[in-house]
């Protein structure tokens, strides 16, 4: 089954070796050998070459020749998100001893989605996916199924080991296959795998005989005992550093699994955590950004409503300058007798403001001394009214009632 690729920068390469055993006692097993890359960019490599289990009908009888492959796989990484992610490639282009042709019905196009979480010491990867050719149906007698299989499979990082990378057991489901394995690291550039395929059939298998007689015609889905080693061959570079030991992450050659170191994982969580942070810390300066544009536009309002108060004040002080050049000029006509003129600007003064008391009293004293004690008494009425408090027009009221006037005026 394909597996989750991680690049390692101590790493420039891996070697896989292993065994698939069917018959201890009559050394019936396939050989394989790869070499395989991961690239900065998780893009994966791998070259084999497997020595292929030859079987007759007659389950006692010796192979009578020796098949093998050459294949290459292709697999690289076209999605991630936090602890997701999505793998697509291909897998089993072969060429068969004896055969210059690649057999395409052998090539397995694939898409594989994984998820990586951490629990405590532990470490999950649970996979699954779907693939055709050869990847859908690991069959002992090269039995093809041509259709589209799922697959499945999980990975378990135990407690052991860490200081090399890690302990793992791994399950996975192909087709119609169930294969266990376990991975141990006995030093930080050395894997050692031990697996069974086609679990369920164990009993029906030729692993558990102890004499040749008993040995049974090996099925397409018989069980098999799986050995393999991985060796990590470091770069130059980092070869002799002990402080950082190259943790290895590579498949074992028949189950297969590339592994994601907890190291890894306390990593994925960190950059999780921070972009959280990020996130946060982005929505706090958006917040602080409006309330900013809160604090503008009410800092825009309370200066237009200066600057309006001002102009208000400005054009009041000159209204006012503007009733008082009119008002001094009513004195001077109503001095001179010329009672006509001074009434139009005392009128004038009343337009530009008509609450100023002092403007009616004036016209009262004016229309009083053009005779008119009616118009006189309205205009200081009016002006009382507006200021309750002036008492020279008090004076006039009462004097006009008593007929001494002549002892009042108007400053």
């Amino acid at each position: 089954m394909p597996s989750r690729a991680q690049h390692s920068e101590n790493k420039l390469f891996s070697i896989s070796m292993g065994s698939e055993i069917l018959n201890p006692l009559m050394a019936e097993a396939s050989s394989a050998f790869s070499i395989n890359k991961i690239f900065s960019n998780n893009t994966e490599l791998s070259l084999s070459w497997t020595q292929l289990n030859t079987l007759s009908n007659n389950a006692t009888a010796l192979r009578t020749a020796t098949a093998s492959e050459i294949g290459f796989h292709f697999q690289r990484k076209i999605y991630e998100y936090g602890h997701f992610d999505v793998m697509a490639g291909i897998q089993d282009i072969l060429i068969k001893s004896g055969e210059r042709v690649v057999h395409l019905d052998n090539i397995s196009p694939f898409i594989l989605f994984s998820s990586n979480q951490q629990y405590d010491d532990y470490n999950l990867i649970l996979q699954f996916g779907i693939g055709s050719g050869k990847i859908g149906y690991d069959s002992q007698r090269n039995v093809l199924v041509k259709k589209a299989s799922p697959m499945g499979g999980m990975v378990l990082y135990l407690p052991y080991f860490i200081e090399n990378g890690g302990a793992r057991f791994m399950v996975e489901y192909i087709g119609s296959a169930l294969n266990l394995g376990f991975s141990v690291p006995f030093s930080p550039q050395y894997q050692f795998h031990f697996g069974i395929t086609n679990f369920p059939y164990l009993s029906e298998s030729n692993l558990l005989i102890s004499d040749e007689s008993e040995a049974k015609v090996v099925a397409a889905n018989s069980s098999a005992l799986s050995l393999g080693l991985t060796i990590d061959i470091p770069r130059l570079s980092t070869a002799n550093n002990n402080n950082n030991p190259i943790l290895t992450n590579n498949a074992p050659p028949l189950l297969g699994e590339a592994t994601n170191q907890p190291s890894e994982v306390e990593t994925n969580k960190k950059i999780l955590h921070y972009q959280d942070t990020i996130k946060i810390c982005i929505q706090e300066i958006r917040n602080l950004s409006s309330e900013n544009q809160l604090l503008q536009q009410e800092l825009s309002l309370l200066v237009d409503s200066t600057r309006t108060m001002f102009l208000t004040t400005q054009i009041e002080r000159s209204a006012q300058n503007r009733i008082l050049r009119h008002l001094t000029r009513t004195l001077r006509f109503y001095y001179n007798d010329q009672l006509r003129e001074a009434l139009n600007e005392v009128e004038k003064a009343i337009d530009l403001n008509p609450n100023l008391a002092l403007s009616y009293a004036r016209k009262g004293s004016i229309y009083y001394k053009m005779g008119d004690i009616e118009r006189a008494t309205m205009n200081w009425n009016i002006a009382l009214k507006l200021d309750p408090e002036f008492e020279e027009i008090q004076a006039m009221l009462n004097a006009t009632k008593n007929q001494q006037l002549e002892s009042v005026q108007v400053n």
